[in-house]
């Protein structure tokens, strides 16, 4: 699939994979040191305003960018879609291969390889794509 890639679609499923790879190890992180927080005399609204934004954010810029790139032109979208894909998967593979491989550089390329792997198979599989609809939150 090398066409367009609408913001909603885009906005799930970065969503989804951001969330798997980078919001929910931060968010776990913080809730077993909650003393973060108290230490800094974070307010309720601090930590909202971090979780939201957190959460949020990256993607909605990510699927801004693909469906401005997909307006120019469909095929930046599509790529800029890949690419952002990649580093969310990246970024989920990347603490699991550097435990594997005892925290050497070799990590580094297995999760580069594996991220564009993914994103090769995501371009090339609507079962795939399907699969990551799946995965982000919707309604």
């Amino acid at each position: 699939m090398s066409g367009s890639i609408g913001f909603r679609r885009a906005a799930l499923h970065l969503g989804g994979l951001w969330a798997l790879a980078f919001a929910q190890p931060l968010f776990e992180l913080l809730g077993r040191n909650a003393q973060f927080f108290v230490a800094r005399a974070s307010t309720t609204g601090d930590i909202l305003f971090l979780a939201f934004g957190y959460a949020l954010v990256p993607p909605l810029v990510g699927a801004l960018l693909v469906w401005l790139l997909g307006r120019l032109r469909p095929v930046l979208g599509w790529g800029a879609m890949l690419v952002l894909l990649a580093f969310c998967v990246f970024g989920l593979v990347l603490p699991p291969a550097g435990d594997l491989l005892g925290g050497s550089s070799l990590a580094l390329v297995a999760a580069a390889v594996v991220a564009c792997c993914a994103a090769a198979v995501y371009a090339g599989a609507a079962v795939v794509r399907a699969f990551v609809t799946v995965l982000s939150p919707r309604r």
